[in-house]
């Protein structure tokens, strides 16, 4: 050829070869796989006309016209707004959350159905924890929104469904699902610091009023474990994870007032562990030991015996200053002893009420996991402030949710244990021992004088109000 003509062809391409050469430095510095389909094309246009024999204008003309409509179709897509769908995020249903926003009689069932509250109370729930899950807009999607992410976390702890089903209902992958549950479950707790604490001032007279009405004066509540199951943990640590019933699980200590609130929680020792033991290793035993939580004003009892605040337990707790557990045994049918023990039975029952409503309004804490002991840990502190804003804002639980036959409880936990380590045994059962014994006879007379109202007004006495 030519050297002239050969220089002639060059000048020709050289167009063509920049445009080419712009197109693969901003595929680099935006996204190389938003772009690798029209450099794809490009390249394809740029080698075919360069073998071809004949060149000729129109030929050139129209070879730059496609380079540049390639071009700019680049550029729109780079700069242009990214609600489109990707190619590479498969399409998802999203059935629940779809009908949770349908405008119809049905949708408000939906709501209860799958995150346990109507739609105010999650709106109002919304408003506060908004602010941690917002997220900056990306150039390759834009963020999924606060109100399906919270409204997920909600879905997978009220059906305890898989990630892999319950994220396709709500339009999300698994991996986007598991990370939007642990996103809101820190949001949760950043936005309700102080919601899961004892009560003070105006909350703590009402709550020392309806144990009072019992026999209990200045009583804050009640104490117990409940069992989170998981699975086999790997390696030798598995053993000390096997509760008694020879099942996987991590406990959590919870302290409860009558009308079902949790005032603490202590979650995340393995299974095999005593309930004393976790409540002398817990923050709990450490705030009651140092005077910083039973801070009422003091109380006369009989046998001149003061009190600023106990908590109620069963036999598998010590008996100590703040602790009050029953006597236990066989007790004549009118003594004291089996009086007290059988309303303070009655009268710690509000645990377990408590842990019944959680676990079934919150069924994925029915089920087994994963053993990630800490994300499970934090899912269930979270699901504890939920429960305790569903209270204050009048949430009833559905009865078709009360656990069936099958589904055992792991709660109950008598066993005896020594006194703590710290207290000599005469001086544990002496410190506690005042106090129930104190408790006893003002209980006993308590009792019997409701029962001698009760007889002269011709009606009964529920033993729970």
């Amino acid at each position: 050829m030519h050297p002239r003509r050969r220089n002639l062809g060059r000048g020709r391409i050289a167009p063509v070869r920049d445009i080419a050469q712009t197109a693969v430095a901003l595929a680099v510095v935006w996204h190389i796989q938003e772009m690798e389909a029209v450099l794809l094309i490009l390249m394809v246009l740029i080698r075919r006309w360069t073998r071809s024999r004949r060149r000729s204008a129109i030929r050139n003309s129209v070879v730059l016209a496609s380079a540049m409509a390639l071009l700019t179709g680049a550029m729109d897509a780079i700069c242009g707004e990214t609600s489109v769908r990707r190619w590479w995020v498969k399409p998802r249903a999203g059935g629940a959350w779809q009908n949770m926003l349908r405008d119809d009689d049905a949708g408000a069932d939906y709501w209860y159905d799958n995150v346990r509250m109507g739609e105010d109370t999650f709106r109002g729930i919304l408003a506060t924890v908004q602010p941690f899950l917002e997220r900056t807009p990306t150039h390759y999607r834009n963020p999924t929104p606060p109100d399906q992410l919270l409204a997920y976390a909600l879905y997978r702890w009220a059906t305890g469904e898989s990630f892999e089903h319950s994220a396709t209902a709500f339009g999300l992958g698994r991996e986007t699902g598991r990370i939007a549950v642990l996103d809101v479950t820190r949001s949760i707790l950043q936005a309700y610091p102080d919601e899961v604490a004892f009560p003070t001032g105006q909350r703590r007279v009402e709550a020392f009023a309806k144990f009072a009405r019992k026999g209990f004066p200045s009583c804050y509540g009640a104490i117990d474990c409940t069992h989170l199951g998981i699975d086999k943990p790997a390696g030798v640590r598995a053993r000390a994870y096997c509760n008694r019933n020879r099942k996987y699980s991590i406990v959590a200590q919870v302290v409860c007032g009558a009308d079902l609130r949790i005032y603490d929680v202590f979650v995340g020792w393995p299974g095999s562990v005593h309930d004393s033991r976790i409540l002398r290793n817990s923050t709990l035993w450490r705030r009651a030991e140092s005077g910083q939580l039973f801070t009422s004003d003091p109380v006369e009892l009989p046998r001149h015996v003061r009190t600023r605040g106990y908590l109620l337990g069963d036999n598998g707790y010590p008996s100590l200053p703040w602790l009050v557990v029953p006597y236990g045994g066989q007790h004549p049918d009118e003594s004291n002893e089996k009086v007290f023990d059988d309303t303070q039975k009655l009268q710690r029952g509000c645990i377990e009420r408590a842990f019944g409503r959680l676990k079934n309004m919150w069924r994925m804490f029915l089920r087994t996991h994963k053993p990630h002991i800490k994300s499970l840990m934090l899912q269930f502190r979270a699901v504890c402030v939920i429960h305790n804003l569903l209270i204050n804002a009048g949430v009833v639980m559905d009865p078709r949710l009360n656990r069936r036959d099958d589904e055992s409880s792991d709660d109950e936990d008598d066993r005896p244990e020594p006194p703590p380590p710290n207290f000599t045994v005469e001086e544990a059962r002496r410190e506690g021992h005042i106090l129930r014994h104190a408790l006893c006879a003002h209980v006993a007379a308590h009792t019997r004088e409701r029962l001698l109202r009760a007889a002269a007004h011709g009606v009964g006495v529920n033993p729970r109000i």
